[in-house]
């Protein structure tokens, strides 16, 4: 492994979506029973910080790369329009997950239902987007102590005006508004807060790390994390302000325990856990398909049926699901390692055929 790649970002994303993973099975096939028990409750509050922890990380690894090279930042070469693409293909794949149909022609026949569902804002989408506005905020800064002021206050404005901005109630059938509307699962107001948020606590890092303090600066962001959760729980704010709060502390807490992963001393388990975490969105991706289902066939929910499980039933299909999904997971990494030339034309296939599917099939 590479002496500066930052593990506990890998650890942080592995956990993320091993705790997504768990949490869509329960929400999907647990019983009415098992939900209705205090537990249940308890597990929905934890769960919430799937989503934020991606984008955070997201946002952290953005700050990370473009600290190594903020020159390309500026310039429209190779490693600029790279990066570009790179956000283009994660918004790309987060309306591609949630197509309804394999043709253009059926698409456009869609009910209105239907078509909000296709263009609902889900999590790549707004991660995608929020690393464009990103980079085109550090392309327009010029300078890095500017990028910084400038994302900071956008960090602070999104998740001001999160709650105005939702009580909107806008509609998610329209392309743009499915962006800010709360019928959308993951709006740009409040999420790209975390992703903005993200490359602050990167930033910090980094200063924290210079002068050789790096414990001092999780042990900051542990207490910040506790009181952001108690500020989410107990203040007397409005509730979507509170779960923004509960979500982001939440955030910092895990940001803290995969900090601690760095204790395990069997080098080979997280060798394991740090290739999980780089194709942590191979997992995601995997799990919703296999899951939920895609536009051509049925998840495996469709087999036990929705909320119809015990717990124990319940564990075991999240115990199975986990198992695949890794094992795929480790396949996709050593054919993309070992095979790159392979890996690139394979990707090249697929879209090709997906987009003669779409547009010359009824």
């Amino acid at each position: 492994m590479k002496k500066q790649r930052l593990y506990f970002i890998d650890y942080m994303k592995f956990l993320a979506v091993l705790l997504m993973i768990q949490g869509h099975t329960f929400r999907i096939l647990l019983w009415e029973p098992a939900r209705q028990q205090g537990w249940y409750r308890i597990h929905e509050f934890i769960h919430g910080v799937t989503a934020p922890a991606f984008m955070f990380a997201a946002g952290f690894v953005f700050y990370i790369v473009t600290r190594r090279h903020w020159p390309d930042m500026l310039r429209f070469g190779r490693s600029f329009w790279k990066r570009i693409r790179r956000t283009f293909d994660i918004i790309f794949l987060g309306y591609i997950l949630h197509i309804q149909s394999l043709s253009l022609y059926r698409t456009l026949h869609l009910s209105t239902k239907r078509i909000g569902i296709s263009l609902q804002t889900d999590v790549l989408q707004s991660i995608g987007v929020s690393l464009l506005a990103l980079q085109i905020l550090a392309f327009i800064s010029r300078k890095r102590t500017i990028f910084l002021i400038l994302t900071a206050i956008s960090s602070f404005l999104i998740f001001y005006f999160a709650t105005p901005v939702l009580s909107l109630n806008l509609p998610r059938t329209n392309f743009f508004t499915s962006y800010l509307s709360p019928q959308s699962l993951f709006p740009l107001f409040p999420y790209a807060g975390y992703v903005f948020s993200g490359v602050i606590f990167s930033f910090i890092f980094y200063k924290f790390k210079e002068k050789k303090k790096e414990i001092l600066y999780f042990i900051i962001a542990g207490l910040l994390g506790v009181v952001f959760v108690l500020l989410g729980l107990f203040a007397p704010f409005h509730w979507r302000t509170r779960v923004i709060f509960s979500k982001f502390g939440l955030v910092l807490l895990l940001l803290i325990i995969s900090r601690l992963f760095e204790l395990i001393k069997n080098e080979k388990f997280r060798k394991y856990l740090v290739i999980l975490g780089e194709e942590s969105l191979f997992l995601y991706l995997s799990h919703l398909v296999i899951l939920f289902g895609w536009c051509c066939f049925a998840g495996i929910f469709k087999i036990f049926g929705k909320h119809s499980q015990p717990l124990i039933i319940t564990s075991l299909v999240f115990l199975g699901l986990l198992f695949v999904t890794v094992i795929m997971a480790y396949i996709w990494h050593f054919f993309k390692k070992r095979y790159p030339d392979v890996y690139n034309k394979f990707q090249y296939a697929w879209l090709g055929v997906f987009l003669i599917l779409f547009f010359f099939t009824e």
